[in-house]
């Protein structure tokens, strides 16, 4: 059976390329370090190392086995840190992740976001962009206080709190016959390939049940499509597309000569957007960002106004 101290020797003798200098850095003995070494080769039934009179050099799969044995220790220690609560004792400044299309200009809206919750708050603050998977994983490990999601979110082990709403627009190649509307109703996009991004499922599945909500939206051509600068080329020029997008300021800025048209909310309603914090233990970064984006004089919409470019109807 592998055991954490083998991986560590292991790994530490990769780095230092030898077992005198891993067990130097480790704090134990060269036999300790060998045997762990030896043990795991035993355990994997592989050579990991090609021994050399300059040193040990790692074979092809003890390369790669290494990467991955990196991994489980980084694990290993976010662990460790997550039960001692180190994660959360050891930072100074409040964490807040987006969990939001990526748009062009993220660094200067994270920016705005960040400096709003530090005049607003009194503390330094940074804002991150992360998948749902990583700001799931980061809530839980304390290395964050709290996320943002558009669309209904309904996480059972998680406080979900709507600050506010967006409408849902399409997002256009400035050249498409509907680009220069108002605003769009469904049967405008009947004969329109739509396109929704898999990398956020609660504003896709809050979409789709809009959509699928509306009488009007039969026979709409609702497609998945994952966010890179190639497929939105190829869904909206040469494909003459859409891409269902939330009206965030900025969201067009992907490709040049875009445009983003809201629907009418009549027909397509406003997604809300939430905040997401941890149910227990919250950390005093938590409990303030809560105070301000839930219960602030001055919102729901703090955020929205601030640093996203939405203005609230």
């Amino acid at each position: 059976m592998i055991s954490l101290s083998q991986i560590q020797c292991f790994v530490m003798t990769v780095d230092e390329g030898s077992v005198t200098a891993a067990a130097r850095v480790l704090g134990v003995s060269p036999q300790a370090v060998s045997k762990a070494v030896n043990d795991l080769e035993r355990s994997l039934d592989r050579t990991l190392f090609v021994r050399r009179a300059s040193g040990l050099k790692p074979t092809p799969y003890g390369l790669t086995f290494s990467k991955k044995a990196r991994h489980m220790l980084q694990e290993a220690q976010e662990l460790e840190d997550f039960s001692k609560g180190a994660s959360i004792a050891n930072r100074d400044h409040l964490v807040l992740l987006l969990c939001i299309p990526k748009i062009a200009n993220f660094a200067s809206i994270s920016q705005r976001i960040g400096n709003f919750l530090s005049s607003r708050l009194g503390v330094p603050a940074s804002v991150d962009y992360c998948s749902f998977e990583q700001c799931a994983e980061k809530l839980a490990f304390g290395e964050a206080d709290a996320f943002i999601t558009i669309g209904k979110t309904v996480l059972p082990e998680m406080s979900v709190a709507v600050i506010d709403s967006i409408d849902v627009g399409v997002l256009l190649w400035e050249k498409h016959p509907l680009a220069e509307r108002g605003t769009l109703k469904l049967e405008d996009v009947v004969d329109v390939p739509l396109y929704l991004t898999q990398d956020f499922p609660f504003f896709t599945e809050t979409v789709l049940d809009e959509f699928h909500a509306a009488e009007e939206a039969k026979g709409v051509k609702l497609m998945r499509l994952t966010m890179s600068l190639h497929g939105l080329f190829s869904a909206l020029v040469t494909k003459q597309g859409g891409v269902v997008m939330p009206t965030i300021q900025g969201v067009n800025d992907w490709l040049p000569d875009t445009t983003t048209v809201p629907f009418d909310v009549s027909e397509v309603g406003r997604v809300p957007l939430c905040l997401v914090t941890p149910r227990e233990d919250k950390t005093d970064y938590c409990k303030s960002i809560e105070q301000l984006l839930i219960y602030g004089r001055d919102t729901p919409a703090a955020v929205s106004r601030a640093a996203l470019g939405v203005h609230p109807r």
